[in-house]
């Protein structure tokens, strides 16, 4: 059975650019061609990742809900930092993992996604630095806008609205 669809044992072909000439290895990694990542493999490593990061999770809040408890969170095995938390947190995580691959629909809708995700056209690394200047430079223009409004209202709540009550009270 093939799982994660590592078993897949073709010979690896050359990436071949828009123009049908051989691609070298960094141009296929900044284009994104010779990308072979099947949807089906994008899904087991995804649903492996947020295993991971869901045991990692649940192991912190369920050492902190035993800590709250003062309930002992014993060391296992005498491995430092394998403790019942960490394997409770590891086996919920592989459990809903399991049950999210197992369950069609949520394999079918992850499957969609990773289908979806293949048609992106991702921008190249200089289109991302363009974007991000542009991004720091707005950034800066907004902040600069906010403080001087601030500066403005700040210097007219504190100091002329006053005066000008008091010369009010005064008539």
């Amino acid at each position: 059975m093939e799982v994660f669809g590592i078993w897949n044992r073709r010979a690896p072909e050359r990436p071949v650019g828009p123009c049908g000439r051989d691609v070298t290895a960094m141009e296929a990694a900044s284009s994104g061609v010779g990308t072979k990542l099947e949807p089906r493999r994008l899904v087991g490593i995804s649903f492996v990742v947020f295993a991971a990061v869901g045991a990692l999770f649940l192991h912190q809040m369920i050492a902190l809900l035993l800590g709250a408890l003062r309930v002992a969170d014993p060391v296992l095995l005498g491995v430092e930092g394998f403790t019942v938390s960490s394997l409770i947190g590891v086996l919920l995580a592989a459990g809903a993992a399991l049950f999210c691959f197992f369950n069609q629909r949520i394999y079918a809708g992850s499957l969609n996604i990773a289908t979806e995700l293949k048609k992106v056209t991702w921008p190249s690394l200089a289109e991302t630095r363009v974007s991000t200047i542009a991004v720091i430079i707005a950034s800066v223009i907004a902040a600069l806008v906010l403080f001087f409004f601030d500066l403005i209202s700040s210097k007219v709540m504190t100091e002329w609205v006053p005066a000008l009550l008091g010369w009010l009270a005064k008539l």
